[in-house]
């Protein structure tokens, strides 16, 4: 009897364990048979107010729908009630898995400083389909001179017949970047050539006298905020095979991650802007070269402008170039990284020790521009690099800009071209 019981018993145990193997395996093939959605665009996400610009993006299905499905559109963050969808729902159609929308901007929200919008799916069924990847835009509210601007272009004018008010405002643009490829990142091995495209916002610099005008890319500045950010979420939180790897072995990256809440997922505000160009005019004022390159040694700095020194009280290098393409980043992330740093934290100060950071500074524009540091024709390779030059032709109505470029996951520079139309 205690044998048949017993017997019993640890058949109803196998019974059990195979009904909860038989759950977790239908559960597991539940998530895996969930349809993913994935929003993608190949084109810049910074949208103007008052330009009339727009934004095309994709959506994916993992697997193709048996039937017709709808989905309705909307977004997120502060710029969400600025976003504007054509249409507002998009509809895959039966044996498909793609359809394609555009986004702009409403005319009936005026913004007041830069903000953030990602694309949803409202009342998604979430039994059915989860959102993997989305487009995150940024909105930049319209841009025009000052007044100061305008009295300070008349009394120019007067004096040397040329119209700095062209100069000021939302410049568009029309550039492309050659990328020479051969990174070790997926993300990064092939070369490419990246179009630019959108606008600028342009304004005079406070420190501007009649005898030496500076201006300020404010906004987007060479056109390549967008191309910026994405490379620095490549070479960050979206590189899953070295920095964001998930591994007990792996220094660095997981830890600033947790440490300040940054991953893929959050929605961080990125902002580049170029400040101090001195315009140097040609006799007639009918040209000037325009300088952007920042000379000097590049470090982190505190919030009163210092350099933050290790252990043995050396200022601790951002990159080791000493003079490089001006852009200047504002990032969300990188605020709660110079917070921890301040306020003592060991696991900050120990990282950005070994230069692990959210700075995008630390992984963009990593070698000099005035010099060649790649020599790659001197080993008979193909090189990109070319002297920073900028141009205004005000006769021609045009800014020209030609420069080298690098990010941290590249071999050789970047060549980068842009052509602004003055208004």
């Amino acid at each position: 009897m205690k044998s048949y019981k017993f017997l019993a018993s640890a058949a109803s145990l196998l019974m059990a364990v195979a009904m909860v193997s038989c759950d977790k395996e239908n559960n597991d093939d539940d998530k895996i048979l969930s349809n993913h959605v994935y929003f993608t665009t190949e084109g810049p996400t910074t949208l103007v107010q008052g330009s009339g610009m727009t934004v095309d993006v994709h959506l994916t299905l993992s697997q193709a729908v048996a039937e017709a499905t709808s989905f309705e559109l909307t977004a997120s963050g502060e710029a969400a009630d600025c976003i504007a969808f054509d249409p507002e729902t998009v509809t895959v159609t039966a044996g498909t898995n793609t359809a394609d929308f555009t986004v702009s901007l409403t005319d009936n929200v005026k913004l007041t400083k830069e903000a953030v919008a990602a694309i949803e799916i409202k009342n998604l069924n979430e039994d059915a389909f989860d959102v993997r990847a989305t487009v995150r835009l940024s909105v930049l509210p319209a841009a025009q001179y000052s007044e100061e601007e305008a009295s300070f272009a008349q009394a120019f004018q007067a004096a040397n017949d040329v119209d700095l008010l062209s100069l000021f405002g939302d410049l568009t643009l029309a550039g492309t970047i050659e990328f020479p490829g051969g990174g070790n990142l997926s993300s990064f091995t092939e070369p490419t050539t990246i179009n630019l495209s959108g606008t600028s916002s342009i304004h005079l610099n406070p420190a501007s006298t009649m005898e030496r005008v500076i201006i300020d890319m404010t906004a987007n500045p060479m056109g390549m905020n967008d191309y910026l950010h994405d490379s620095f979420r490549k070479l960050t939180i979206e590189d899953k095979e070295f920095f964001a790897l998930d591994d007990e072995d792996n220094f660095g990256g997981p830890q600033l991650m947790n440490l300040i809440n940054w991953n893929e997922n959050t929605n961080e505000t990125f902002k580049t802007t170029i400040s101090g160009m001195v315009l140097d005019f040609a006799p007639d004022h009918k040209t000037a070269t325009v300088s952007f390159v920042t000379e000097g040694e590049n470090f982190y700095l505190n919030p009163e402008g210092e350099p933050f020194v290790d252990s043995e009280g050396e200022p601790i290098y951002m990159t080791w170039n000493d003079n490089r393409i001006g852009f200047e980043y504002s990032y969300t992330a990188w605020d709660r990284n110079l917070e921890k740093i301040v306020g003592g934290d060991p696991t900050a100060i120990e990282l950005l020790g070994y230069g692990i950071s959210a700075h995008p500074g630390a992984w963009l524009g990593m070698s000099s521009v005035l010099d060649d540091e790649w020599l790659l024709e001197e080993d008979g390779e193909v090189s990109l690099y070319c002297q920073p030059t900028g141009v205004i032709d005000f006769e021609a109505g045009t800014m020209t800009f030609e420069f080298p470029f690098d990010h941290a996951d590249q071999y050789g520079y970047s060549r980068v071209k842009v052509t602004y139309k003055l208004k």
